[in-house]
């Protein structure tokens, strides 16, 4: 199980063999089919085309962003913990983003098929960059929390809540948007599980 709040480092890397473990995971998951990393983007494209056309663009459509509804249901219960957590301390709820959402779950797949764990791409994109590329609206104070390897959307937010630098961006004050992306590796080993928590304060 990893964490990382804003400005951590890479991931060690996948271990041999592939392929997702007999995990009994809260909520239930059904698994998606195999996905693999491919560059869609023109010859000579900048970073931030290629991230647009290779890992958002190619999300599903629909105005779901998920590889099924199993992984929605994850998201919606970590972002319904994080408001109960808010709550707790007086604070007021996040409302969801369809647009931070989107932005949340490409850079979970993103993550995940290119095996790295990072809030910079290893093209150099922060978060602030793949803000700008998705034509964010205007904000104040932001953050973005990852998770890699939890068996349940509880122990994604409780593991969150237990470090000092997810908790002060989970519980700041001035967010007043969220969304969260969850992506499951079927090549991801022991850690197939990928979620990324992106919190804006929307002006």
């Amino acid at each position: 199980m990893q964490l990382a709040a804003c400005g951590s480092g890479t991931s060690p890397g996948r271990p041999p063999g592939g392929g997702p473990p007999q995990i009994s995971y809260s909520p239930p998951i059904t698994l998606p089919p195999a996905e693999s990393y491919r560059n869609l983007a023109a010859p000579g494209a900048s970073a931030g085309r290629r991230w647009l056309d290779n890992s958002y663009a190619t999300l599903p459509q629909n105005g779901n962003p998920f590889q099924n509804d199993s992984l929605r249901a994850w998201a919606t219960e970590i972002r319904t913990r994080i408001n109960t957590a808010r709550g707790a301390a007086g604070l007021r709820m996040l409302q969801h983003s369809p647009l931070l959402e989107r932005t949340a779950q490409a850079h979970a797949r993103d993550m995940a098929l290119r095996d790295y764990f990072s809030h910079t791409t290893p093209e150099g994109l922060s978060i602030w960059d793949r803000l700008e590329l998705v034509g964010a609206p205007a904000y104040g104070a932001g953050g973005e929390t990852n998770a890699r390897g939890q068996e349940s959307a509880s122990g994604v937010v409780s593991g969150w809540l237990s470090s000092a630098s997810h908790r002060s961006i989970l519980l700041n004050p001035e967010l007043t948007h969220i969304g969260v992306g969850v992506y499951f590796d079927r090549a991801g080993g022991s850690e197939p599980i990928h979620v990324t928590a992106l919190l804006l304060e929307y002006r």
